[in-house]
């Protein structure tokens, strides 16, 4: 007598799952990931709180979204630190330090610009510190380009009620502007005014970024603060990561210089300004490899 066969003679082919559910359960994974390590890391920390001390457009939005998303380290842009930072740009530091008590991790205001870094190094002993950087006349085009809005709002004297805004209240205008580009404005206003035609706002947008020696002027203080930094932290390499972003495919600078394993490298992600909650591609795109077996 035969043996049965075994199995169906004709098995119904596997149903194809919709892409859709791939990507949610690999989120899934990285979710379960992300707690894993969020959790080691925390403990693991062999340091006080972590500054990106680059200026403005050299990616700082992009850093932020490693350290924060992808590393699990506490991070946030909130009216508390805005006026945090208002005060410190001030000289006074102590609201910025209370702040900081909730986060691990701070970048943009008030150090990315001037000398506040020096400040902070006193004021947390023990902190890592990450210069990203750019091409000095590559990002003076791309700074003029982003803050032509503001600029023109301050040399054409808009009505504050008709300015452009971002994130908070003067933020772009007094407090980073006016404070720390005064110089740099006073050549493009006296540039620009030998134009005799009267211009709209717009047409002045446009012109900003065309002045050569606006665009000369800010790169040469942005490459000397560079090496004001670089200068300053010189005894003590192991404090300073100096990065540019743009030329790094991967976030393995990042995690070594903050004494993290090697199986949370992932690709560096390009964030624009503004762009504060990762997709789910951008999620995906940084799945660690190895970490959610890591942890099975």
């Amino acid at each position: 007598m035969e043996s049965p066969p075994h199995g169906n003679a004709n098995p119904e082919p596997t149903p194809i799952q919709p892409v859709n559910t791939i990507i949610d359960q690999r989120l899934k994974q990285i979710k379960l990931a992300h707690q894993w390590s969020i959790t080691n890391n925390r403990a693991a920390k062999q340091w006080n709180k972590c500054f990106g001390i680059g200026c403005n457009k050299t990616g700082t939005t992009s850093l932020e979204q490693v350290v924060r998303y992808h590393l699990g380290y506490r991070s946030n842009q909130t009216i508390v630190e805005y006026n945090a930072s208002v005060k410190a740009i001030l000289g006074d530091y102590k609201p910025f330090q209370e702040a900081m008590k909730a986060r691990d991790f701070h970048q943009d205001m008030p150090i990315s610009q001037g000398i506040a870094f020096a400040a902070i190094d006193s004021i947390f002993p023990n902190s890592k510190f990450i210069l990203t950087l750019r091409e000095p006349h590559q990002w003076a085009l791309s700074f003029s380009k982003f803050y032509a809005p503001w600029i023109a709002d301050l040399l054409i004297n808009t009505p504050r009620e008709k300015r452009a805004s971002y994130l908070f209240p003067c933020y772009i205008d007094q407090w980073l502007l006016k404070r720390y580009w005064t110089p740099e404005l006073e050549i493009l206003r006296q540039h620009l005014a030998g134009s005799k035609e009267k211009k709209t706002r717009k047409e002045w947008i446009q012109d900003i970024p065309t002045c050569s020696e606006f665009r000369s002027a800010c790169a040469l203080k942005f490459q000397t603060r560079n090496e004001l930094i670089q200068d300053y932290f010189s005894s003590r390499p192991n404090d300073l990561l100096v990065i540019d972003l743009s030329k790094e495919k991967t976030v393995s600078k990042i995690t070594r210089f903050l004494n993290l394993p090697d199986y949370l490298i992932a690709p560096i992600p390009h964030v624009r300004p503004g762009q504060h909650t990762p997709t789910k591609e951008e999620l995906l795109s940084w799945s660690f490899q190895g970490v959610a077996g890591s942890i099975q």
